[in-house]
């Protein structure tokens, strides 16, 4: 039984994903979670789209996506989107210039400095600060396929455990 009601239960379940690393329930909680989601903008659905084929785009492709995501910056409106078409465009700029690896090594180097701060400061990062961390780093994991997703993550988890010990 849970008192905290659904909310509970699902921290529950996803405590458990963590700790079991177990790939079916890690799938099943993704699931609920796009379900339970609020509907998103066609702005944000092309964005989300356009990030999920753009490390398989040729340049001449890229150079066209990416004036795509500039025109809808144009038009959104200050907040979360808006937030979130900015870092669209960073991590379009730094694939463009840098490479595929460029997602994948921001991501890292986010979270190293995250957990380097939250070390440091022996506290969670500020609600505002964490806000921008996960915009950030949710936008670069958009980028890339599900199972990149999952194993960069297992990456990660496997670098605290060795820091950890």
């Amino acid at each position: 039984e849970f008192d905290g009601g659904l909310e509970q239960a699902f921290a529950s379940v996803s405590d458990a994903t963590n700790r079991k690393g177990d790939p079916e329930l890690t799938t099943a909680m993704e699931l609920i979670a796009e379900m339970l989601a609020p509907p998103e903008s066609s702005q944000a659905l092309a964005l989300r789209n356009i990030a999920a084929q753009f490390l398989n785009m040729e340049a001449a492709a890229q150079g066209d996506a990416f004036q795509k995501v500039e025109e809808i910056v144009k038009s959104a409106t200050a907040g979360d989107l808006k937030d979130h078409t900015d870092e669209y465009l960073v991590a379009m700029r730094g694939i463009m210039n840098q490479g595929k690896s460029f997602v994948k090594q921001s991501i890292i180097q986010a979270v190293g400095a995250v957990k380097g701060r939250e070390r440091t400061e022996k506290r969670k990062l500020p609600s505002g600060d964490r806000k921008q961390f996960d915009t950030h780093v949710g936008t670069l994991m958009q980028f890339l396929r599900p199972a990149e997703r999952l194993e960069l993550e297992l990456h990660i988890l496997a670098s605290d455990e060795r820091t950890d010990l």
